[in-house]
Formats: structure tokens, C-alpha cells, sequence
């Protein structure tokens, strides 16, 4: 059959589509049953086949259509349920994430801020127990060989300025 090609399960129960597949294949006979007559001018069989054996038949083949659609109708509301809650899991991994992601943001920027903050006041300190020194401090930039910093004491000394002083080699 035609319809074997299709995989099991997707449009029904292998019974279900033979039942439906059949009904299509049988009807084809009392459709040319009918037209035959038809063409004959036999109007008054033509309508009783209809009638009687033709519509029967049609019910029974609404009934095999209805049994595959609601097979179908069955499926889609599970995809769509099974979609649905994927994208809330999804929803919620994301959300997880963005959480995650602003409060290690937050605490790696209050770790930083101390550690700037800790390095800013030892910097202070160190700068004012080199210009409270009564003697000549100077810090020398190793590779460049010049003055980067000197107390007030070395100023005085040499009888420069700071800005004149800093980064003379």
C-alpha cells in the first residue's frame, strides 16, 4: 500500500490507516459504478448506488478519516504539550543563568572595588610615610630609569620642582 511507506505511529495505528486506505480503495469502485451509469443516462441507478450503498460507504470513510484526525489531533497536543514545557524549562534555565551571571557580576565588582579601595589606602600611607621621611626619598622607574616619585625632602635637595623632578632620568 501507499501508505506503508509512511512510519509507523505517524498518522496512526497500522490497523487504522489499512481501515482508512481500504475505505479510499473500495469507494473507487462505486465511484465508477456511478459515473459509469451516469454516462449511460441510467440518472435513477446512478442516484440510487448514492443513496444507498454510496452513502453508507461514505459514512464508513468519514469514520476511518475521523479515527486518523483525531489520532492526529491526539499527537499535536502532545508535541504541543511536550514544546510547551520544554520552552518554560528553557525559560527558566535562562533565567537561572542571567541570575547566576548578575550576582558573581555583583560580588567579582565588590571584590574588585575592596581590593582597589585596600590598594588606594596602602598607596596613601606609603606616600605619606615617604614625604613625612626628613631624608631625600626618590622611586626609580627600574627599565626607564627615571624619576617617577620623590618626597618633599629630595625636592628641597636639589632645588627642583616635583613636575620639573619627575621623570628625569
Amino acid at each position: 500500500a501507499i501508505l506503508s511507506q509512511i512510519p509507523a505511529g505517524r498518522l496512526g495505528e497500522p490497523e487504522e490507516i489499512e481501515v482508512a486506505y481500504n475505505a479510499f480503495r473500495d469507494w473507487a469502485a462505486i465511484r465508477t459504478d456511478v459515473i459509469s451509469l451516469k454516462r449511460a443516462g441510467d440518472d435513477l441507478e446512478a442516484a440510487r448506488i448514492t443513496k444507498g450503498r454510496g452513502a453508507v460507504h461514505v459514512a464508513y470513510l468519514n469514520d476511518a478519516v475521523s479515527r486518523l484526525i483525531n489520532f492526529a489531533d491526539g499527537k499535536a497536543a502532545t508535541f504541543h504539550r511536550e514544546a510547551s514545557e520544554a520552552n518554560r524549562r528553557g525559560f527558566f534555565v535562562v533565567l537561572l543563568l542571567m541570575s547566576i551571571t548578575v550576582v558573581v557580576s555583583f560580588l567579582l565588582t565588590v571584590y574588585s572595588l575592596r581590593r582597589l579601595g585596600r590598594a588606594r589606602r596602602q598607596e596613601t600611607r606609603f606616600n605619606e610615610l615617604i614625604n613625612q621621611s626628613p631624608d631625600a626619598i626618590f622611586i626609580i622607574d627600574g627599565e626607564a630609569g627615571e624619576i617617577r616619585q620623590a618626597n618633599e625632602a629630595a625636592i628641597r635637595s636639589l632645588g627642583y620642582t616635583w613636575q620639573e623632578l619627575i621623570g628625569m632620568p
